[in-house]
């Protein structure tokens, strides 16, 4: 038997995962190996449950060991363990294994319709998420994802956050006039920070999506400073006036040492619903330019899509209506594309 098990392993030890570099025999990836007469079953634990790469990595495997003469049959269990990006003890967030900032130079350039969409693109990947608006000055998510019931604040003076679609989700918004201005110097919105990540009951969490304000200013100092982060997704139009913005902020990740995941160029066409021709909205190449500044391998382009905005209104998110449309592909490319730089990182050469 245990010569069969090392044929077996001998084996997979052909099958490489291009992204982490190495065999998936090295990378701890099989376990559970049994054998009954001629048929072979074992554990295939992948990084994420949104690898891009999972069916080509389960066809790679169930090849390779069918290519052993004694083997007729082979029955992969497809699984996945996300790790941990948090090190620090006092920056942990206790059950939340990564944290993915959402960041963007200026307003207006759709950076919570990602957050949100990302969120939910993650879920739909079998992963854990939740969301967290940290726009303190300009709550949209608490309008964008509409709940029933507001939080909870339990006798330990713990919040739990409601459920988006079977996404915990909390927002400044949920607890604030929204007709009301919300006018917080440095210290408050640091204070705040505090209470809505580590005063909450999060929950086991693969991801965590925080959507922050525009810019450089408090709210991103103060997130670098109580949390590690995984990474930040960086969101641009393709304007000259929007990469200039977007720059700073990309820039000031960097000097932070906040790893940038993905460049997001929202808005990037527009396809007509009608005749499904596709018509540029701006000039420029913005998320390319970004691309090759932070040294990030493809952009992922969001074309405008007037039923995105309008669910967005409603507070439905567009994955959970619309599964086939071009503005869906991207957002899920976008999960897939992020876990997988996460376990990149968390897996060095």
């Amino acid at each position: 038997m245990e010569k069969k098990i090392n044929e077996i392993l001998n084996a997979l030890k052909n099958v490489y995962d291009p992204e982490l570099g190495k065999d998936v025999v090295s990378l701890g990836m099989i376990s559970d190996i049994k054998i009954c007469d001629n048929t072979v079953s074992f554990r295939f634990t992948l990084t994420t449950p949104a690898c891009p790469l999972r069916e080509h990595l389960k066809r790679k495997a169930e090849e390779a060991v069918k290519s052993i003469p004694w083997v007729e049959n082979v029955n992969v269990i497809m699984d996945a363990r996300v790790r941990s990006r948090m090190t620090s003890p006092e920056k942990k967030i206790k059950g939340v294994k990564n944290i993915i900032i959402v960041v963007s130079g200026k307003g207006g350039v759709g950076k919570s319709t990602v957050a949100l969409n990302l969120a939910i693109a993650l879920k739909k990947l079998d992963s854990k998420a939740g969301l967290l608006d940290g726009d303190v000055y300009g709550p949209t998510l608490s309008i964008m994802g509409k709940t029933k019931a507001p939080p909870l604040v339990k006798e330990e003076e713990k919040i739990v956050p409601p459920l988006y679609y079977g996404i915990p989700i909390l927002s400044i918004g949920f607890m604030t006039n929204p007709n009301q201005a919300v006018v917080w110097r440095g210290p408050m919105v640091h204070t705040a920070y505090r209470q809505m990540l580590f005063d909450v009951e999060w929950g086991e969490l693969d991801y965590l999506i925080i959507d922050l304000p525009p810019g450089t200013g408090d709210p991103l100092i103060s997130i670098t400073q109580l949390i590690e982060l995984s990474g930040a997704v960086l969101i641009t139009t393709p304007q000259e006036v929007s990469i200039a913005d977007v720059r700073r902020a990309g820039n000031f990740l960097k000097k932070m040492n906040v790893p940038i995941l993905s460049i997001v160029e929202n808005m990037s066409d527009f396809i007509c619903p009608h005749c499904k021709k596709n018509t540029k909205l701006f000039e420029g190449k913005g998320g390319e330019i970004l691309a090759k500044e932070f040294d990030v391998d493809e952009v992922i382009r969001i074309p405008f899509d007037p039923l995105l905005t309008g669910l967005s209104e409603e507070g439905i998110p567009l994955l959970e209506e619309v599964k086939e449309s071009p503005a869906s592909s991207s957002f899920i490319r976008l999960a897939q594309k992020v876990a997988s730089k996460i376990s990149v990182l968390l897996n060095p050469d």
